[in-house]
């Protein structure tokens, strides 16, 4: 993303200064693995003691953030080759993704377990087909989203069962998704205004293909990513309280960077924002629920949680 690492949007308009000494301490573990928050880690140059940088890490993982925007247009549709009879409206990924999902005469909580399924949810989209979503607030290329993901597409997958015999509040996953309706290949493009797309190239040893990981949990934060070096295998033996341990809050959904953007020639697109998302299917098919934006944090979490870091750090300095 554009720029050093900045702990404040350019809408709040205060300086790093102002509160990095409050935050250096978490900084190290926010950043942790991943390569475009190198400069980050390079600004952090406080020695915390243990108990004090996780808690700050812990802090840095709930601040408030602004509220959510989702996809509220559609800019084009081709249902393609082999998509879902019946699931061909593509207004229905518009909003929100789902909560909810029917099970007979009832609805039950969206779940890894338990995905959207109904017409009224989703649109699917086949081999040579394409959903294009519009976002009229836009999706910001920001370095201080988590993970480095700006945005987040939503399916219908979900985690197999290893026994459905048991109680569902028993049910595990060997990690595998869904065999009977496994997603197609896909790719992800972006653009400014609507003409000019961008493929999103995503880096090797990441978890990202639309309708795959991560199945939908509706308890957990639809603009808040998944740590997209979570693998398949990560969730082998896991319940639903596990899982969502590993989502960390998260409601799940595949991930995208705008960093990821590459012009034709392969060089880096260098986005700043962009307002359209394009899902081309290349083969299979693929079916959407919802397209999320991941926003940057409130200016009230900001200071408040500057204010318990610096307590932190006087805890850290009376220890020694």
């Amino acid at each position: 993303m554009p720029g050093g690492w900045r702990f404040f949007s350019a809408r709040s308009a205060l300086p790093l200064s102002l509160v990095s000494r409050f935050v250096q301490p978490a900084c190290r573990l926010a950043a942790a693995g991943f390569p475009k928050t190198r400069d980050m880690i390079r600004n952090c140059h406080s020695k915390s003691s243990s108990v004090a940088t996780t808690l700050a890490a812990g802090l840095l993982a709930t601040i408030p953030l602004h509220a959510a925007s989702f996809a509220d247009g559609v800019a084009g549709y081709s249902a393609g080759t082999g998509a879902a009879p019946g699931y061909t409206d593509p207004s229905r990924a518009l909003g929100e993704p789902s909560r909810t999902t029917p099970f007979g005469s009832d609805s039950s909580e969206v779940t890894p377990f338990n995905p959207p399924w109904a017409q009224s949810q989703l649109v699917s989209v086949g081999g040579g087909g394409y959903l294009t979503l519009s976002v009229s607030t836009g999706i910001q290329n920001t370095p201080d989203h988590l993970y480095g993901i700006d945005f987040i597409l939503f399916g219908n997958n979900g985690f197999m069962v290893t026994d459905y015999s048991v109680p569902t509040e028993h049910w595990t996953t060997d990690g595998n998704l869904f065999s009977f309706d496994p997603p197609g290949a896909s790719k992800v493009s972006v653009s400014a205004d609507g003409v000019t797309f961008y493929t999103l190239l995503v880096p090797a040893g990441l978890a990202v293909q639309p309708d795959s990981l991560y199945p939908t949990d509706s308890a957990g934060a639809f603009d808040r990513p998944v740590n997209p070096r979570l693998r398949s295998e990560d969730f082998a033996g896991k319940d639903l309280a596990a899982i969502r341990a590993l989502y960390a809050g998260s409601a799940g959904g595949t991930g995208f960077d705008l960093d990821w953007a590459i012009r034709p020639d392969g060089s880096p697109a260098n986005l700043a924002e962009v307002r359209y998302v394009r899902l081309d299917v290349l083969e299979g098919k693929a079916e959407v629920d919802g397209l999320a934006v991941v926003p940057e944090p409130s200016l009230p979490g900001l200071l408040s949680v500057a204010g318990i870091a610096s307590a932190l750090l006087v805890f850290r300095r009376r220890a020694r």
